[in-house]
């Protein structure tokens, strides 16, 4: 990268280092896995020269990630929360920044906060929406998700692009039955059997790639979830249940002025959020607990629990309430 030239990142290193005392412009991005200003001292891993992310940064673009990962009570894991939350955060802020100067950068009028703001209300809408149209149905299928891996059942993750894959099977605070069963017995789609799950996520609606998947494992037996845009009719054939993330348009969401193609998607981030309440509801369903099936667990990497209150909109939102810089919609949970 040359002087001129915008990284936007979450690495600290000398590479990252370099590359702004060259007149690189360096956003830093907080993450949970990296120690930063935003997190408390000694809770991961040093840094390389201890350094922290504005040791590397021009500046800091708050992720409000909490430094636990995990953003959901469980009251059968009570040292701490499950579900990761980074990649959400992570995603958006993304296409957020992009849309934002793609506007700017054809449109010198654009307004200071216009597209990242539009991008922000539609994706809170939908998941508000999809949850609240779907949570009975999806709470309905849970247990028998749940019975299939107390019986034996493995639990099987793949999507396209692969956002809800990688975070159902490599980040902490994920599910221990997908991650375990990926990231150390080395599985592939060869030991699938009948009797097990497999959660498949798509952003464009019938991905060739997905659709295949849920027809041979449908074949096989397997019981297949599916989350992806309500016009998937193919996926939707061949799956046990599906559930509408309510991004019809797959990739490309906001028109703006001077671009022939749409800019952005929310539909990775929304089956994310989808995959994780689905996942956390078949481990911890009443029935498994009263059948004596201890779910599988979740990852849990020795982090603590956190309590936390997520922001419902924009408004409610109030970074001003921390002016210390840390994850304002975070707190400790009394000890």
């Amino acid at each position: 990268m040359k002087p001129g030239d915008v990284l936007m990142t979450n690495y600290v290193n000398e590479g990252v280092r370099a590359a702004r005392d060259r007149g690189v412009y360096v956003i830093g991005v907080p993450v949970c896995y990296r120690d930063s200003e935003c997190y408390p001292r000694g809770y991961v891993v040093p840094n390389i020269n201890d350094w922290l992310l504005g040791d590397v940064s021009n500046v800091i673009l708050q992720s409000y990630i909490p430094h636990t990962q995990g953003i959901v009570d469980c009251p059968q894991i009570p040292e701490l929360k499950i579900c990761p939350s980074s990649s959400n955060s992570i995603c958006s802020l993304y296409w957020m920044f992009q849309a934002e100067v793609a506007n700017k950068f054809k449109n010198k009028q654009a307004k200071h906060v216009d597209k990242s703001a539009a991008f922000l209300d539609i994706l809170l809408e939908r998941v508000h929406e999809a949850y609240s149209r779907q949570k009975d149905y999806l709470f309905d299928h849970a247990p028998t998700v749940a019975k299939r891996i107390g019986n034996g059942g493995r639990y099987h993750v793949k999507s396209d692009p692969g956002g809800v894959e990688y975070e159902s099977t490599g980040v902490a605070m994920g599910p221990m039955m997908t991650n375990a069963l990926v990231r150390l017995l080395k599985r592939t789609s060869a030991d699938r059997k009948p009797g097990d799950v497999i959660l498949l996520a798509s952003t464009e609606p019938d991905s060739a790639k997905i659709v295949k998947q849920a027809r041979q494992s449908r074949e096989k037996g397997i019981f297949v979830v599916s989350i992806a845009p309500g016009n998937s009719q193919q996926l939707r054939k061949h799956s046990d249940v599906f559930i509408d993330n309510l991004s019809p348009e797959g990739d490309g969401l906001l028109e703006i002025s001077g671009f022939d193609e749409k800019v952005a998607t929310v539909g990775e981030t929304s089956s994310t959020t989808g995959s994780c309440g689905f996942s956390r509801r078949s481990s911890w369903t009443r029935w498994s607990a009263a059948a004596g099936y201890p779910g599988s667990g979740w990852a849990v990497s020795g982090l603590a629990a956190a309590r936390t209150t997520r922001p419902t909109s924009r408004s409610s939102w109030n970074r001003d309430s921390n002016p210390g810089g840390g994850p304002a919609p975070y707190a400790e949970k009394p000890r």
